[in-house]
């Protein structure tokens, strides 16, 4: 196992625009020691992919060097998991059914709650090599959804002896299904429905049945419809979206304009709202990655800024800007609800823990 140190940092700091003093500040820098060429890369360099959560721990997935585990029971330990074959192996981290595995080489998945390191291909390497994979989930049934730069999502199904035939169906902008063929996150929330952002707006994927957001409704034309007048058309949505999580019975999507939250009923949405961000930070936000919502209900959102927004109170807190990280902007995110941490995974930056209990954060600011 290995050993590491950290670098604690504590700071009081007055914000001018709240009526309140902020206590003392903590974040935590997980570096490993010693700092070799070898290890370096779970380090103040690294790039921290994503972080997902289990019951004893975290993983954390690093460009370079792997997957490690940092245990949560008493003193934190870091330890690592898997190597991956080359610098583009491991893609991504996939939480599902109380496990997670790794995303590998664009065609396989990892357990990594298994002894063995034996890889489940849902396709085969000349997928992964024809098309720009760039983001994946999969649901309770196994399905397998990859979204793609440019072709749109492949959806791979397992059979009854839990194998993936190569036979996968394409969803794309053929006969309007996407808004667009450019996917850029793709989400699961707690109901099973498959949310898919694209560079052009937003679709979802229910038991299989496509639902394009981004396009105004085609209703059907009557006698009737002609006499009372035609209804008003449902609001679409047609904003690229850059991460999605869910908040209650909504949907949230960022993007560099801001933040976004959409009420979705019977597959059209009832209700959007637009938060706007741009007079409220120190520069202007860009390169979301990731957003996250914790016990509290609060939002994280890990782009070129580290944001705290309580979205009832609209108290937005430019988390970045009063504590020192390294690298250059924000990847991953997950919560220690235990010891009412956030880990904040960076681009080569390495990996942090914040304290917000202390300094204020979760509070009605």
């Amino acid at each position: 196992m290995l050993k590491y140190f950290t670098i604690r940092i504590n700071w009081g700091v007055l914000l001018c625009t709240l009526p309140l003093f902020l206590s003392a500040q903590s974040v935590e820098q997980f570096i490993v020691k010693p700092p070799s060429a070898r290890n370096q890369e779970i380090g103040v360099r690294s790039q921290i992919l994503s972080i997902e959560e289990t019951k004893h721990g975290f993983y954390v997935l690093t460009k370079k060097k792997g997957c490690f585990f940092v245990s949560a029971q008493g003193q934190f330990s870091l330890a690592p998991i898997v190597t991956p074959n080359d610098r583009r192996d491991f893609l991504d981290l996939i939480s599902n059914r109380n496990s997670v595995s790794l995303w590998a080489n664009g065609h396989e998945i990892m357990p990594l709650n298994s002894k063995s390191d034996d890889r489940l291909p849902y396709s085969s390497s000349y997928f992964s090599e024809t098309v720009q994979t760039n983001s994946i989930t999969v649901d309770e049934k196994g399905t397998v959804y990859v979204g793609t730069e440019k072709d749109g999502v492949f959806i791979f199904r397992q059979d009854e002896w839990g194998n993936y035939t190569e036979l996968a169906r394409r969803v794309s902008t053929f006969e309007e299904e996407l808004p667009s063929n450019h996917i850029q996150c793709i989400y699961k929330d707690t109901n099973g429905v498959i949310w898919v952002g694209t560079d052009a707006g937003l679709a979802s994927i229910t038991d299989g049945y496509v639902k394009n957001l981004s396009f105004a409704e085609k209703l059907p034309k009557s006698r009737w419809a002609r006499f009372l007048g035609r209804p008003p058309e449902p609001p679409v949505f047609a904003e690229p979206v850059d991460a999605i999580v869910s908040w209650g019975n909504s949907i949230l999507m960022a993007n560099d304009n801001g933040l976004y939250k959409v009420s979705v009923i019977q597959d059209s949405i009832k209700y959007l709202s637009h938060y706007d961000f741009t007079d409220r930070l120190s520069s202007p936000l860009s390169d979301v990655k990731e957003m996250m919502i914790d016990i509290d209900g609060n939002l994280w959102i890990a782009a070129n800024h580290l944001i705290h927004y309580n979205i009832s109170t609209d108290k937005l807190t430019e988390v970045s800007k009063f504590h020192s990280f390294k690298g250059q902007g924000f990847l991953s995110l997950a919560e220690d609800v235990k010891n009412n941490k956030i880990l904040i995974g960076t681009n080569k930056g390495g990996l942090y823990q914040l304290n917000y209990q202390e300094i204020g954060i979760g509070m009605n600011w």
